[in-house]
């Protein structure tokens, strides 16, 4: 029987262990690496409900979903639509972002009643975009605009912002032709040349209104620079206790006088510009005449013009503008007892001349004929929606607007800090109530939230996200953007 020594097993033990030493130092220095194929990423799959879920003349609600992602997080995704056949990322679109598996829904605003939309929804990922099928909706037909045409009430005969405009008002699209006189006192002879005083209206009262107006009207003033000296002391023409017929004769007089140098045949209207440091003549009122009423001279009846007085000093030339705005059929917004500015605060000349945000309030054009029946949103049910572009720039829907009574309506508009608003410490839509059977210096608009402790509605603008309710309806600004702001109507 063979026995294995002890140094014979330790020797071979040990090359045993020297083999299997040099066999793992090899599989460290040469490792065995897996291959790892990556995923190939494709174009994430969409879809489009085949209906809406609500629809209106001016906005619509879709739900959609992304079914895969292509094998990647999608980086946005959304609903595109356009009048065109097939609507792409290069049209109008609510873009989200994230990396969303599943449902989301969207709520287009701002379109055009009557009018044939195609929409699609759509996701994006690194392999690129893609669209789902695509579903082609009409919108209602709007509510005829006439529907919000508040009719005019006469609640006074000679001013009003109810439709129609009163007819015995000055036109107010084009070119007006206006004589300018200049007249002074016994007791109150001007110190200032006609050229100095006429300096306060212009340029300023034609730029108020070729601006306001979006070009529609242009004011062409004719002067004649010289004064006219009238028959009586200022402290006589009982402007303490202005009547119609005292404002009549006062007028006419120096319409007489001026009448050897000025053919007024040939004119619209005509303003009375006194010395403006005639204190008994403190303020300057439009002269506002039904036909057989008006004043008359050179064959003509003129039913419609002004007179300034001491208030041209603190007003400038924006006092011809406000007593004009009267001469084209728009009532006064301040208060005539109490607070005088607890209705519209700040807004519209024809409220405050100075206020912060001077220009007219859209319904006040629309009256005026500066805003077409186009540019005007009405609605008068459900849930609406509406673009409104800026009431201070030209084009786009400047009114939306929602009767609630035979002759009062809620009207929401856009208002930016631009123009003669561009002293608006705050922006957005503004919401106001218009009522025309409430008499000129009553209410007949006014601004919401209704708070007559609020002076100066600076801050009655909405943010977005807010809602403003009234009676059984309710406003929602929805979104803003540089073309305007989005605003929904509810009637709840």
């Amino acid at each position: 029987m063979n026995i294995v020594k002890p140094y014979r097993f330790f020797l071979l033990l040990l090359l045993f262990a020297c083999s299997k030493g040099k066999e793992v130092s090899n599989t460290i220095n040469n490792p065995i690496v897996p291959v790892v194929v990556a995923p190939k990423i494709t174009l994430p799959t969409v879809a489009i409900a085949d209906t809406p879920t609500s629809l209106s003349s001016t906005s619509i609600v879709y739900n959609a979903k992304i079914l895969d992602n292509g094998g990647e997080g999608v980086t946005n995704y959304g609903i595109c639509w356009s009048k065109n056949s097939t609507p792409t990322l290069n049209d109008f679109k609510y873009n989200y972002t994230g990396k969303l598996i599943g449902n989301f829904e969207t709520n287009v605003q701002g379109l055009k009643g009557g009018t044939v939309y195609n929409f699609a929804s759509y996701a994006t990922n690194s392999a690129g975009t893609n669209y789902s099928t695509i579903k082609t909706v009409k919108t209602p037909d709007p509510i005829n605009v006439v529907n919000c045409q508040l009719p005019e009430m006469m609640t006074r005969g000679d001013v009003g912002i109810g439709f129609p405009r009163i007819a015995n008002r000055m036109k107010s699209v084009g070119t007006l032709t206006i004589n300018v006189i200049f007249v002074d006192f016994s007791d109150a002879a001007s110190t200032k040349t006609p050229q100095e005083v006429y300096s306060i209206l212009t340029p300023t009262a034609e730029t108020y209104f070729n601006t306001v107006s979006y070009g529609k009207l242009n004011i062409q003033f004719k002067p004649n620079l010289k004064w006219y000296r009238m028959g009586k002391p200022s402290s006589d023409y009982g402007w303490d206790n202005l009547t119609f017929n005292l404002h009549k004769q006062y007028i006419q007089e120096a319409i007489n006088i001026a009448d050897a140098d000025i053919d007024f045949s040939g004119s619209d209207a005509f303003v009375i510009i006194a010395n403006p440091d005639a204190t008994k003549i403190k303020n300057g009122p439009a002269f506002t005449a039904s036909k057989g009423a008006g004043i008359k001279v050179d064959g003509k009846e003129f039913l419609s013009s002004a007179t300034s007085g001491n208030d041209l000093k603190v007003w400038g030339g924006l006092w011809f503008n406000h007593e004009f705005g009267h001469d084209m059929s728009l009532v006064d917004l301040y208060a005539y007892q109490g607070s005088a500015h607890r209705f519209v605060g700040e807004y519209s000349i024809m409220g405050l001349i100075s206020g912060a945000g001077q220009d007219l309030f859209g319904w006040e054009k629309w009256i005026l004929g500066w805003l077409s029946d186009d540019q005007v949103v009405c609605v008068n049910s459900g849930v609406n929606s509406a673009l409104l572009t800026p009431i201070e720039t030209a084009g786009g829907t400047k009114l939306f607007t929602i009767p609630i009574s035979k002759t009062a309506a809620i009207v929401v508009e856009s208002r930016r800090a631009i123009g003669y608003d561009k002293n608006l410490p705050k922006t957005g839509p503004l919401v106001y109530i218009v009522d025309t059977n409430i008499p000129s210096g009553t209410g007949t608009i006014k601004v919401l939230p209704i708070d007559e402790t609020d002076i100066k509605k600076l801050q009655s603008p909405m943010v977005v996200g807010q809602v403003m309710n009234y009676l059984n309806y309710s406003i929602k600004f929805v979104s803003t953007d540089l073309n305007g702001d989005v605003v929904e109507i509810k009637k709840n």
